[in-house]
């Protein structure tokens, strides 16, 4: 734990679907403070058929998963810090939205099998 999905339009997907992008990502989370080197995971999917605002513009979208119990003063850091880290990773061609959602997993029904 945790998760980070990254989702873009698939014009931003060279720059974020590569390993050093993600390694990045990685590195923001791991920074923190907050998690270890091998809790972290990070992917990235990219879509070629979306709508923002009406209209083909590019996106990204980021979603953190984190096991629950962390304050919202640290989800507003960490999503302050991906959102920044996105944007200074990106180069758009035209208009693009960076959101980032930072959401809960509950321990009681989360389960992880090491094979």
């Amino acid at each position: 734990m945790p998760h980070l999905v990254i989702e873009c339009s698939q014009p931003l997907s060279p720059t974020l679907a590569n390993e050093s992008a993600q390694r990045t990502l990685h590195d923001v989370l791991l920074t923190s403070g907050q998690f270890g080197t091998g809790d972290i995971k990070v992917r990235t999917h990219s879509y070629d058929s979306y709508l923002v605002a009406g209209a083909q513009d590019d996106f990204v979208h980021v979603i953190l998963w984190l096991m629950d119990g962390r304050s919202d003063d640290i989800k507003a850091e960490l999503s302050a810090s991906i959102a920044n880290t996105v944007q200074a990773l990106i180069t758009p061609a035209g208009a693009c939205q960076v959101t980032v959602d930072v959401r809960d997993m509950a321990k009681a029904t989360y389960s992880k099998v090491l094979i």
